[in-house]
C-alpha cells in the first residue's frame, strides 16, 4: 500500500504497458486514448499542485511506459456526523470472487463542490522520480482523478443502463455528503 495517511492502494497487480492497456480494454470506451488523456490529466494537475514537471517539460508518457494496476483502496475519512475517523474499503476489481466490482465514491472537486464516480481503473503512474495514486473515474463521463480527492465510498442502484439512484440513507455521513452536493 501506499504511504498516505488519507488513501492507501493495494491488491497490487504486475506492471502494465499503455500498448497492452488499451487493448486489453478495447471494448471500454473509458480507455479510448487512454494514454494521451493521461498526458493531459497530469499536465494540469502537477503544476495545480505546485509540483514541478519533469526537467521544466510537458509529460509525454508512452505506449512502452508502464503503470501499475490496484484493485483495492483504503480511504480514511472524517466523518461528518461525529468528527471521528472512519475507513471505507473500496474495489475496482474486474474479477472480485468472480464477478466484477467496481464501487461508487464521493469525490471533491473543490472545497465546496462534490461530485459522484464509479471507480474504473485504480493505478499509480511514474513519471520522473515521482509516483502518483491515479484513478480512471466514471464520473458519469470517464475522467482521470488523483484519488487524494476521493473523500468517501457511495452507495448508488442502477435503473437502467445508464441511469443510477443515490441511496443516502445508509447513514447520516452519505446523507450529508449529498447535502454538500447541492450547495
Amino acid at each position: 500500500m501506499s504511504n498516505s495517511f488519507h488513501v492507501k492502494l493495494g491488491s497490487k497487480q504486475p506492471p502494465l504497458t499503455f500498448d497492452v492497456i488499451q487493448p486489453a480494454h478495447q471494448a471500454d470506451q473509458a480507455f479510448i486514448n487512454f494514454c494521451v488523456k493521461l498526458n493531459d490529466f497530469l499536465n494540469v494537475l502537477l503544476p495545480s499542485l505546485s509540483i514541478l514537471l519533469p526537467e521544466g517539460k510537458h509529460i509525454h508518457l508512452q505506449g512502452t511506459d508502464e503503470i501499475t494496476e490496484h484493485r483495492f483502496i483504503h480511504i480514511n475519512y472524517e466523518s461528518m456526523v461525529n468528527w471521528h475517523q472512519h475507513t471505507d474499503y473500496l474495489h475496482s476489481n474486474p474479477h472480485f470472487f468472480g464477478s466484477p466490482c467496481f464501487n461508487c465514491i464521493f469525490i471533491r472537486l473543490t472545497e465546496n463542490k462534490v461530485i459522484l464516480g464509479r471507480l474504473v481503473f485504480c493505478f499509480k503512474c511514474l513519471v520522473g522520480n515521482n509516483t502518483f495514486p491515479l484513478a480512471l473515474v466514471h464520473p458519469f463521463d470517464a475522467q482521470f482523478f488523483s484519488v487524494r480527492s476521493f473523500i468517501c465510498r457511495a452507495l448508488l442502484i442502477a435503473d437502467g443502463p445508464s441511469h443510477y439512484f443515490i441511496v443516502d440513507t445508509t447513514d447520516t455521513d452519505m446523507f450529508l455528503c449529498i447535502k454538500m452536493m447541492h450547495l
